[in-house]
């Protein structure tokens, strides 16, 4: 399953991390508000791209979203994830 991350603040390291622990889980794309902490990330966990929120979002190679903003963006990410593709997956993570 190709992975979507948004989001590469601090608690992203412990998601890169673990879905790179699975075979069927590759993170093909992160994005951040921060557009250099999102191509950090991506250098540092040899994601194949960063991109903006909204280019991931429309990303058809883009199987589910997981999503680690603020809680108070869940759902607008959440939103723009299901209108861009409804039939994806979304993750966020939880307190």
């Amino acid at each position: 399953m190709n992975i979507g991350l948004v989001g590469c603040g601090n608690i992203s390291d412990v998601y890169f991390q673990n879905c790179a622990r699975f075979e069927d889980l590759k993170i093909v794309a992160c994005a951040d508000l921060d557009q250099g902490r999102a191509k950090a990330r991506a250098e540092q966990y040899r994601v194949p791209r960063w991109c903006s929120t909204s280019d991931l979002l429309s990303a058809k190679d883009v199987d589910a979203v997981l999503n680690l903003t603020r809680p108070a963006s869940h759902f607008e990410i959440a939103e723009k994830a299901l209108e861009a593709a409804p039939t994806r997956g979304i993750a966020h993570q939880t307190s």
